[in-house]
């Protein structure tokens, strides 16, 4: 593919930011998602529309410059290039929360799901889903019959806050879960502001440049999150506007996803 035809240029991480954090890196080592993980920034060079996700996301995955850097794990759990795709399905992920207290719940509650001093509550072992749940917050994010199942409603279950609240709390085969809330909430406070910051490019808002943040999570089945920041001019205002919108990839179609 020609650089004149290549609509997707990768972009280098900035100098501060959550997936460079040691912090971060050391818990998601923890949570055993570092390897099953893949984290990449790219510039997009069209205009972009929520309302027109997956004719985006099939323009994203058949880029080339998208699968030679994005890449995904084979057989062998080696990175290889991500090939051609033929279908995807994504949902928006809501993104408005701007507060931690989303999670302040979790201590009112009744049964107790974290304590005061921010412990989380044990419970009886059992198995769901092939997953060991050995306290209340898996338990809430994971078995039908627990008592806070409803918690969260659907709708807030669907918000990106939660989500990351999900994977990092479960994390991948060899993870070893926190005693105490704070490191998950840290981690999600530092992840969240990454993905949803925006930066300008060249020094221009003349057009719309979009850097977005891919992570892929694989050890526990496809999470791919992605979020599309827009900066533009608005004619009418002479304002800049940005807006960020996040995606939640589902399932894509393909021959080695």
């Amino acid at each position: 593919m020609s650089e004149q035809n290549q609509r997707f240029h990768a972009i280098s991480v900035p100098p501060k930011w959550a997936f460079t954090d040691h912090f971060v890196e050391s818990n998601l080592r923890k949570w055993d998602l570092s390897s099953g993980s893949k984290i990449c920034r790219f510039r997009y060079e069209k205009r972009h529309h929520k309302l027109a996700a997956e004719e985006f996301l099939m323009e994203f995955f058949n880029d080339e410059t998208v699968q030679s850097t994005l890449q995904v794990l084979g057989d062998g759990r080696e990175w290889v290039p991500c090939k051609p795709v033929t279908g995807v399905t994504c949902q928006v992920a809501p993104s408005d929360l701007v507060s931690l207290e989303f999670f302040d719940r979790l201590s009112t509650c009744d049964p107790m799901i974290v304590r005061e001093k921010g412990s989380i509550v044990k419970c009886m072992d059992k198995y769901v889903d092939g997953f060991a749940i050995q306290d209340m917050l898996r338990d809430m994010l994971l078995s039908e019959e627990s008592e806070n199942a409803e918690l969260f409603s659907e709708e807030e279950k669907g918000q990106l806050l939660y989500r990351l609240l999900y994977h990092m709390v479960l994390g991948g085969p060899l993870c070893q879960y926190e005693e105490d809330l704070e490191p998950y909430l840290e981690t999600i406070k530092r992840v969240y502001k990454s993905l949803l910051r925006y930066y300008y490019l060249f020094g221009t808002c003349r057009d719309v440049h979009i850097p977005m943040a891919v992570c892929v999570v694989d050890d526990a089945g496809l999470l791919l999150l992605m979020t599309v920041c827009s900066v533009q001019k608005n004619a009418a205002t002479g304002k800049v506007e940005v807006t960020s919108t996040v995606y939640t990839v589902s399932e894509v179609e393909g021959e080695n996803w």
